[in-house]
């Protein structure tokens, strides 16, 4: 998969190629947000967190089946992009906890 990108720098037009892994990025990060976005709408529906999780995990594969081609490689790699931002969030989450219950002194 190649994703050809064309921008202006200095009234020239210049391409750049996308590799395999940074299109996989992008497209995880899209399908995160969209799952992320998925749930708040349907908690804001009134339904409770387990069916607007069940809802946004339906969002996500349906994302995931239709952007990313049934190559195992190309799945493990999205596996372990979804993993690795887990790891990124969580400990991002631990560190504001951590910085709320312990204010700086003044």
């Amino acid at each position: 998969m190649l994703i050809l990108l064309r921008f202006a720098h200095s009234g020239e037009n210049m391409v750049k190629v996308k590799s395999v892994e940074e299109a996989v990025e992008n497209y995880v990060i899209g399908v995160i947000q969209g799952a992320f976005k998925t749930k708040r709408y349907w908690m804001k529906q009134g339904y409770d967190e387990e069916h607007a999780i069940k809802n946004a995990i339906n969002y996500a594969i349906g994302q995931i089946k239709a952007g990313i081609s049934i190559d195992r490689k190309e799945i493990e790699a999205t596996i372990s992009k979804f993993r690795e931002m887990a790891e990124i969030a969580n400990a991002l989450a631990d560190s504001l906890n951590i910085a709320l219950n312990n204010p700086p002194a003044t």
